[in-house]
């Protein structure tokens, strides 16, 4: 039998293309055939290599093999799915609401509801549905899926450990104190609310300090431009937007951080709360749809968005090491739930389920 994967698009750094990858070597050393097809014009120059264009998946296409679907936006690999022959499972990633992006980005709202109705199109598709997160499982169920379950992404704590910017690491370990973010510039990820926070921050708890927001702003140069505006507005210094990154730069990031500050309002995981724990950050952030699970229990989560309450507790943790160190040693445990043996007993269980 033979497994193959449907992505709408590959790119470096991408949660979805990792956890693609991820499956395929799950996939193949459970002994199956497993090819990754996309949409070639979504594929970067860097992953070319990584796929074949979904158009090539025909040759592949039977009713003895399964066809495992990606699915995180609107694509013309939805219609595609739908056609096939083979037995079907889906992973959902999640497509954020269009309500973040009006006024903002017409285009992209529009993007987000053709996916959403994509979405409840594909309802009765696959035999198998599988969400990343419980959250994502429970969406699928309101949609009128059947047969859902979770299939979580994998955590590959060695892949994260590669080089790093020494001369960027220099330049932001300087003494200050650095409250880090990483996620593309996207309105649902509540930048402009971070940025209230360290107002506060940095006025009353710490003026020795600095909020590094790291991610590409790409696509939502409107929502930038207000991020900015604010950022004048509060007379605040010390605010970096590192705009597009490399791999090598998100790592020296991380490693510059002090804290690691989310108040996203719409996560379908959020896996850069992991990659935080990873490197020993202390988490604070918002319990917004699928970051308390993701999280597990640990680091701190904000109930409510009261951004000087949130500028002291931060503040009282970073300044006390013994609870920093405590926050950090629990959240060290809540990787083990994601690791590749964990995803892939969960993996052939729902084939088994798919081909019993």
């Amino acid at each position: 039998m033979q497994v193959h994967q449907l992505v709408p698009g590959l790119s470096v750094g991408d949660a979805v293309t990792n956890h693609a990858l991820e499956i395929q070597q799950i996939l193949r050393e459970l002994g199956h055939e497993s090819n990754i097809y996309s949409v070639s014009k979504h594929v970067s120059p860097h992953m070319k290599s990584a796929c074949l264009d979904y158009k090539e998946h025909a040759s592949k296409s039977s009713k003895e093999n399964i066809a495992l679907y990606h699915f995180s936006t609107g694509s013309e690999l939805t219609p595609y799915f739908q056609s096939l022959p083979d037995k079907k499972m889906m992973v959902y990633h999640n497509i954020t609401p269009a309500r973040f992006f009006q006024g903002l980005s017409e285009e992209k709202a529009k993007s987000v509801e053709e996916g959403r109705t994509q979405l409840n199109q594909l309802a009765t598709s696959s035999e198998i549905s599988l969400g990343v997160s419980e959250y994502n499982r429970s969406e699928l169920e309101e949609a009128g899926y059947k047969n859902t379950g979770v299939l979580p992404l994998v955590i590959d704590p060695p892949s994260w450990d590669g080089s790093i910017n020494d001369s960027l690491l220099k330049q932001y370990r300087d003494g200050k104190t650095n409250i880090l973010f990483v996620g593309r510039i996207a309105p649902n990820k509540k930048f402009e609310d971070l940025i209230r926070t360290f107002y506060y921050y940095q006025k009353t708890v710490n003026p020795n300090s600095r909020l590094l927001l790291v991610g590409s702003h790409i696509g939502m140069e409107k929502y930038y431009a207000f991020l900015k505006a604010l950022v004048n507005e509060l007379d605040l210094k010390d605010v970096v937007f590192s705009g597009h990154v490399s791999d090598e730069d998100v790592r020296t990031y991380y490693q510059c951080g002090d804290l690691f500050l989310c108040l996203s309002e719409h996560e379908g995981f959020c896996l850069p709360l992991l990659e935080a724990i990873h490197v020993g950050l202390p988490v604070m952030a918002y319990d917004a749809c699928a970051i308390g699970e993701t999280l597990g229990g640990r680091g701190v989560l904000i109930k409510e968005k009261n951004f000087l309450e949130i500028a002291e507790l931060a503040g009282k943790i970073m300044a006390d090491s013994a609870l920093t160190e405590q926050i950090v040693a629990g959240q060290k445990e809540r990787l083990n739930a994601f690791t590749r043996e964990k995803v892939g007993e969960r993996l052939k269980h729902y084939l088994e389920t798919l081909t019993s």
